[in-house]
This record gives C-alpha cells, structure tokens and sequence, in this order.
C-alpha cells in the first residue's frame, strides 16, 4: 500500500466507527498533528506511530518484507 493509501484506509476505518481525530489521538498517545499527517499522507511519520493509531483502531498492522 501506498502512504495516500494507508491514510486513507485509516480515515476510513475511523469514519466507519464514528471516532473523531481526538478519541483516536488519545486512545493511541499520538499528537493530534500525527494523526492528521498519516491521514492526509502530508507529512512523514514514524511506523510506531502507525502502529499506535492501528492498535487504537482495532486494525491489525501486517508486514511483507520482499
């Protein structure tokens, strides 16, 4: 997946279950700028960040190293 794709995935996810950029940001101890910066894909962020936001949202983060 691409960055634009995972940010999307995310807000998408976060939309479907109704949370806003704060619940998520405070469940998964993100700043609400990282947050933002992985949905919109504007920014780089860190993949603990990744993970921390994908923990709060219940998605289960795989990894495929070719």
């Amino acid at each position: 997946m691409t960055k634009q794709q995972i940010g999307q995935f995310i807000k998408t996810t976060r939309e479907s279950k109704g949370l806003t950029y704060y619940n998520v940001f405070k469940a998964s101890g993100v700043t609400n700028q990282v947050q933002q910066s992985i949905e919109s894909a504007t920014k780089d962020y860190t993949i603990g960040s990744l993970l921390r936001v994908c923990e709060a949202l219940g998605i289960k983060l795989t990894w495929e190293i070719k």
